[in-house]
């Protein structure tokens, strides 16, 4: 189940809802005011670039199609 982040374009309330894949696709009410005017955001995910992977000692497989970046050897 994906959990989307929304915003309030009513009081400006920034806000995360688990969403099941047999819900609506309606936007949720802002849980602050109650207003039904939100939005989903496009979320930011964690990443790590190449050099930083070995600093926090995820191991890197060398021909990974993921650059390295899945973390099994």
């Amino acid at each position: 189940m994906p959990i989307y982040e929304y915003a309030c374009k009513k009081c400006n309330e920034k806000f995360e809802k688990l969403m099941r894949t047999m819900e609506p696709t309606a936007n949720p009410p802002c849980p602050a005011c109650g207003s039904d005017r939100t939005e989903r955001l496009l979320s930011a995910f964690a990443a790590q670039s190449k050099d930083s992977a070995g600093d926090a000692g995820m191991p890197q497989c060398p021909g990974c199609p993921n650059q390295g970046m899945c973390g099994l050897e």
